[in-house]
C-alpha cells in the first residue's frame, strides 16, 4: 500500500514539474502525429489550421485550435527568428526534447487552463509536423492560438 502511495505522489509531483516547466517556455513546440484526436486542415498553400480535441469529465469534446497565417513566401533563411516555416535537421528533436508537447500531454489539462496559462501570449509556438517530415529533416510551422480566455465577472 506504501509502495502505491509514493508511486501515485511521484507521478504527480513530475507531472507537476512538467507543466511548470512549459509555463516557464518562451518557445514552446506542440508535436502532430495525427492521431485519433489530431486533424489538420491545409486551405491553401500556405495556410493550416491544427486542431486538439480533448475529452471532458462530461465526456464532450472541445478542442484547442492553431492556424499558420498565409504568409507568402514564408519560407526564409534558418537564422531569421521571425519566420514562420523552419525546416531543421532531426537533431533539433533531441536538442529540445523538454520543450515538446503533444496531445498526451495536452489531453490531460482544461482548456481553459491550456489556453489561458499555459500556452498564454507572447510564447511563440510552433507545430512540429511530422506529417511531413522528408529525408531527415522536419518542418516547423509558427503558428497562433485561436482560443480564448473567458471573461467572469
Amino acid at each position: 500500500m506504501k509502495t502505491i502511495i509514493v508511486l501515485f505522489f511521484i507521478s504527480s509531483f513530475a507531472f507537476c514539474q512538467d507543466v511548470d516547466s512549459i509555463k516557464k517556455l518562451d518557445t514552446i513546440y506542440i508535436a502532430f502525429k495525427k492521431h485519433a484526436n489530431e486533424k489538420k486542415e491545409v486551405y491553401a498553400a500556405n495556410f493550416r489550421r491544427y486542431s486538439f480535441l480533448l475529452k471532458t469529465e462530461e465526456d464532450k469534446t472541445k478542442q484547442i485550435v492553431f492556424e499558420k497565417p498565409d504568409v507568402k513566401d514564408s519560407l526564409v533563411n534558418e537564422g531569421d527568428s521571425n519566420s514562420y516555416t523552419k525546416i531543421k535537421n532531426q537533431s533539433f528533436l533531441q536538442k529540445h526534447k523538454k520543450d515538446i508537447i503533444g496531445i498526451d500531454f495536452l489531453k490531460d489539462l482544461d482548456r481553459e487552463y491550456i489556453a489561458c496559462k499555459l500556452l498564454r501570449a507572447p510564447k511563440v509556438l510552433y507545430i512540429i509536423d511530422y506529417t511531413e517530415k522528408k529525408k531527415k529533416k522536419i518542418i516547423l510551422y509558427r503558428v497562433y492560438l485561436l482560443d480564448f480566455c473567458p471573461v467572469h465577472e
